[in-house]
């Protein structure tokens, strides 16, 4: 009986494909010289042909474009999935995945072009020059840097990736090649991956095995989107200085407050956020809200007399975070910077949490945690704030966000405001947004009942002097308050 299901073709019965056969036969005498690589001996194994075993297991290596019905080796919500963190060139790959049994190292065209100065152009089907082939060439010696080490790795380098790896996981497989060079030690029961070298090393734990992880349940949460965890010497020992970090810090009263004040990010913060305690950051570590993503979320607040008009939303961090600078200008009493515990002659990116931060959204008001940093850049891109939401703020003022619509509302009782993003106003409908930078256009305020006269922390004294208001004129204000409340009493007495 035939089987009814094609992606169940054998590796032998791909092979007895005529068409296949002579495809392979045409790979085999084609001796044309790429102009991008120079020497005979680079030539020659850039086009040096898949061989059968590389074939045998990546059966559809060779197909472009790849049948819709043909499955990623590496697929998405798979927790065996093994990934590391890693730099080519000057592009971080927070998670590339590792097949521990591929023959071959894989990179995509595009991605190989984006990282050399010059790009590999396509190869034509040697027995259909009007059709490209999914075979673009070899390369040798990329260098791929894991931690402090780096290494030289080949590649065959592919138009579409598809078919070993699912295309929003990446475009970079490693294979056991990888695994032999960089001796690596992968340990399944722990969920570790270990790169030795001399006398050092760097281990990552995958998400679904850290400990914040064991009382969840991970058959419903998508864990691809979670990078993981660099668990070096260097991280190891900042987290146990932090742990035994005991000191009080003078500008907090009370024992809950100063307890609070020096609680060190957790592992879930720690895994979201994984540059969060790297100070100063590397030049190349990209925030996670960047600049020109029209997926940004916005809103506009106050605090203190302080209007920020677009403060941006992490629907998915752990955390609310505001920079240091920020905070002391806000607050009469500023914090001080902290030292690293394991090298008192450096600052460290942490500087403490505070608690009960008023934040006025519309007539609304609420009351917010936030972790103090000296440098937000991991998380932000300077110039859009150096203020942060998560999702504890989304919890905490009940945020309803209609991506489909753009809307992020807030609603008590009867009243209810509303923001729309920049990109999806009416007004909007006619604007290509490839080339339009809507980071300077704050989100459309909609059906806000925000009264223009409202007095914000007026008997605050924890503000800084600039940002509190004269305590004569907030009196007059909260009595002209009072007359309006009266008023609107009076006439719905009337009715």
């Amino acid at each position: 009986m035939k089987n009814a299901n094609p992606s169940c073709s054998t590796f032998n019965r791909e092979f007895l494909d005529p068409k296949k056969k002579k495809e392979i036969e045409s790979w085999l005498k084609d001796s044309r010289i790429v102009d991008s690589l120079d020497g005979s001996n680079e030539i020659k194994y850039f086009v040096t042909f898949p061989t059968l075993e590389e074939l045998e297991y990546h059966e559809w290596l060779l197909k472009y474009p790849k049948p819709s019905w043909v499955k990623a080796k590496i697929r998405t919500r798979n927790l065996n999935n093994v990934k590391i963190s890693c730099k080519m060139g000057h592009f971080l790959k927070r998670q590339a995945y590792i097949d521990l049994e591929s023959p071959i190292n894989v990179m995509s065209k595009q991605h190989y072009n984006e990282i050399m100065n010059g790009g590999l152009e396509s190869r034509q089907k040697p027995y259909n020059p009007s059709k490209n082939s999914n075979f673009a060439g070899r390369v040798k010696g990329l260098k791929v840097f894991v931690g402090n080490f780096t290494y030289e790795c080949n590649f065959m380098i592919l138009e579409d990736t598809t078919s070993i790896i699912d295309h929003h996981l990446g475009e970079v497989v490693f294979g056991k090649l990888f695994a032999r060079n960089t001796g690596l030690v992968y340990d399944q029961e722990e969920g570790t991956v270990t790169c030795k070298k001399d006398d050092e090393k760097i281990t990552f734990k995958m998400p679904h095995k850290m400990e914040a992880s064991d009382r969840m349940d991970l058959k419903d949460i998508y864990t691809d989107s979670i990078h993981p965890l660099s668990l070096g010497e260097t991280m190891t020992k900042e987290i146990e200085s932090w742990l035994r970090d005991s000191r009080i810090v003078d500008s907090l009263d009370g024992s809950n407050e100063i307890e609070y004040f020096d609680t060190i990010p957790t592992m879930e913060e720690l895994e979201y956020h994984e540059w969060l305690l790297k100070y100063p950051k590397p030049s190349w570590v990209k925030a996670k809200i960047r600049t020109g993503n029209l997926n940004n979320v916005k809103i506009t607040y106050k605090m203190g007399h302080f209007l920020k008009r677009q403060a941006y939303i992490d629907l998915e961090s752990p955390i609310n975070v505001m920079s240091k600078q920020h905070y002391n200008e806000i607050m009469n009493k500023g914090l001080e910077s902290r030292q690293k515990p394991s090298n008192p002659s450096k600052n460290s990116n942490f500087v403490g949490r505070v608690k009960g931060l008023k934040v006025f959204i519309g007539n609304f008001t609420y009351e917010c945690n936030f972790m103090i940093l000296e440098d937000t850049t991991s998380i932000i891109d300077r110039h859009l704030g150096e203020v942060f939401f998560g999702k504890p703020f989304a919890r905490n003022t009940g945020l309803v966000y209609d991506q489909d619509e753009g809307t992020v509302t807030f609603e008590k009782d009867d009243e209810k405001t509303t923001f729309k993003m920049p990109h999806k106003m009416e007004a909007s409908n006619h604007i290509d947004f490839k080339d339009i930078n809507t980071d300077s256009i704050p989100p459309f305020v909609l059906g806000s009942n925000d009264d223009p006269v409202k007095t914000y922390y007026s008997d605050s004294l924890t503000l800084a002097p600039k940002y509190r208001e004269d305590e004569s004129i907030s009196k007059e204000i909260r009595h002209l308050m009072k007359l309006e409340r009266e008023s609107k009493r009076y006439k719905g007495e009337v009715t």
